[in-house]
């Protein structure tokens, strides 16, 4: 006779519903604010033309559409955003803070996803990366342990931090682009090789193809008529051309990948994936993340009123269309089988000069350097000279706290000293100490949650740091994201289906409503850090 553990090994794996669809695409437009769903749509595809599905005004119309939703947390930052969605988690649970933070037992800067120690890149020459530092689980990772490891989760993009954050600890394939040898990598904590769908890609040179071309408007100018040049680029026509590059090296690699060439790539490789993997074929359903960093590129360096991030956009809705279209034929039982959600990591800022010089708002940059040179020297006054603070990384302010002990003096005291001191810095708004925030002991404002969600006892800083509205920190042209105002953290989110009834909503959501909402359409448990609710009115039947 078998014993019981021999029969529960032979037993199958539990059902998962009926009405659970075949493939989940999820897919992160980056720095995709909310207001470029409505503001382009004139330039958009129709919902549905010829028997052929839309992008954007297809999700629009046919899904379900949340208009009110936002990240809860700062920094609203790629890393931060991207972990945020598929573990319905926050900073403050999940240990991501940022794209990187300072590591206070190294003394140095830790990336996202950086784990060179444990393992290398393959087919490139990044250090190592991984999923580790993420502190919790993904939808993805609950599919494969709900699936007995039967389901495939696939990520893709040209950030490894996006794909690797949104995909999970036990994905199966994740690829992100390595400028170094211009090609799209993977790292050994997910196997020996790149997936095949990636390395035909790479041998099909299509990223060293548009040497001594340039990317092009797609639209004549009259289209750009509510689009505005960057300042630094004021003289050229808005029906831009920017020129890649002559020689195949980084730098023409950034601008591929900053253009519609790069979008085109990234929906290249899904497309590649799904029907290298079969995805949606399967018995149990699969999951595949796609980051659009294409858009995030684009917006930094034009700024979200130019042309170019018109054009880009324009352009993605084409290429939705084309990718839905495709699945629409490549799952079976169609796209009604596709659980879709589109969403962003974060928005952006206007250009400061532009918002400032033509809009008259208050606006400009924030130096990191200023604020860490008003803390030292205000600290220095009150407790004597030392290194006091040896890190402002992402709105995080580190202190020194061996030097704090070293002099007896109490902690809360220091932070509450540098607190004051950084709120001297140009552009800054308010600074809240880790003590107080821990404590519950901020304003009782709305943006206090922010606040709370984004500081993690670990990995945050000791002070907190705000800057003004349209105050950003980056360098002397472009833009940049990571404030707690409304223009980071309002994003779309947009989901589409089989049952659901097609709705705009206009309630306030939180992206990280997302995980809880696909978890409990697939039928299994939420990710471990969840702390979002579902989306009742994307589920069937509501």
């Amino acid at each position: 006779m078998l014993s019981m553990i021999a029969l529960a090994a032979l037993a199958p794996t539990a059902a998962l519903p009926k009405s659970a669809p075949k493939l989940v695409l999820l897919i992160s437009v980056d720095q995709g604010r909310a207001d470029y769903v409505d503001r382009f749509s004139d330039h958009f595809l129709p919902a549905k033309a010829g028997g052929k599905l839309g992008g954007y005004q297809w999700l629009g119309e046919t899904g379900v559409r949340y208009t009110d939703a936002h990240h809860h947390h700062v920094p609203t930052y790629t890393a931060a955003g991207h972990a945020i969605l598929m573990t319905g988690s926050v900073p403050a649970i999940n240990g991501v803070i940022g794209n990187e933070w300072y590591d206070r037992k190294t003394g140095k800067v830790h990336y996202s996803t950086e784990d060179k120690d444990a393992y290398q890149t393959v087919g490139g020459t990044m250090d190592g990366m991984s999923c580790r530092p993420l502190l919790v689980s993904t939808v993805g990772d609950e599919l494969k342990m709900a699936t007995n490891g039967r389901s495939k989760v696939v990520g893709i993009s040209f950030k490894d931090r996006a794909g690797i954050l949104m995909a999970g600890h036990a994905a199966d394939q994740v690829v992100w682009f390595d400028n170094g040898v211009g090609k799209f990598v993977t790292s050994t904590y997910y196997g020996t090789s790149v997936p095949k769908w990636a390395e035909d890609f790479n041998k099909s040179g299509f990223m060293d193809s548009f040497v001594g071309k340039s990317w092009n408007a797609s639209m004549p100018a009259s289209a750009y008529a509510n689009a505005r040049n960057a300042p630094h680029v004021a003289n050229q026509p808005k029906n831009f051309s920017h020129p890649y590059g002559t020689e195949v090296k980084s730098s023409y690699y950034s601008a591929v990948a900053a253009s519609e060439a790069g979008q085109r790539a990234i929906f290249d490789l899904a497309t590649r994936a799904v029907d290298t993997e079969k995805l949606g074929s399967h018995e149990t359903p699969d999951i595949l993340v796609v980051n659009l960093a294409t858009n995030d590129y684009v917006g930094h360096a034009y700024g979200p009123n130019s042309p170019e991030v018109m054009d880009i956009t324009v352009v993605t809705d084409k290429l939705l269309s084309e990718f839905f279209n495709h699945l629409n034929n490549a799952v079976p039982g169609g796209i009604d089988n596709v659980a879709i959600v589109l969403t962003a990591d974060h928005g952006v800022a206007p250009i400061p000069a532009e918002a400032r010089d033509t809009f008259k708002l208050d606006a400009g940059r924030v130096s990191g350097a200023d604020i860490l040179k008003a803390v030292d020297s205000a600290l220095d006054q009150q407790f004597g000279d030392a290194d006091w603070a040896p890190s402002f990384n992402g709105f995080n302010l580190y202190l020194n706290r061996e030097a704090i002990a070293a002099k007896g003096l109490n902690r809360s005291d220091v932070e509450e000293a540098a607190a004051e001191a950084a709120m001297t810095a140009d552009g800054v708004w308010q600074a809240y100490t880790r003590t107080n925030v821990l404590k519950g002991l901020i304003p009782d404002l709305p943006l206090r949650e922010w606040i709370t969600n984004g500081l993690n006892p670990i990995n945050g800083g000791d002070v907190v740091v705000i800057f003004k509205p349209d105050y950003v920190e980056t360098g002397a042209t472009g833009t940049s994201h990571g404030a707690i105002w409304a223009y980071d953290t309002h994003v779309p989110i947009m989901t589409r289906w089989g049952g659901q009834k097609p709705r705009k909503v206009a309630r306030r959501v939180y992206t990280h409503d997302i995980a809880s909402t696909l978890c409990t359409l697939l039928g299994i448990e939420y990710p471990n850090g969840n702390i979002g609710e579902p989306l009742f009115e994307s589920l069937p039947g509501n």
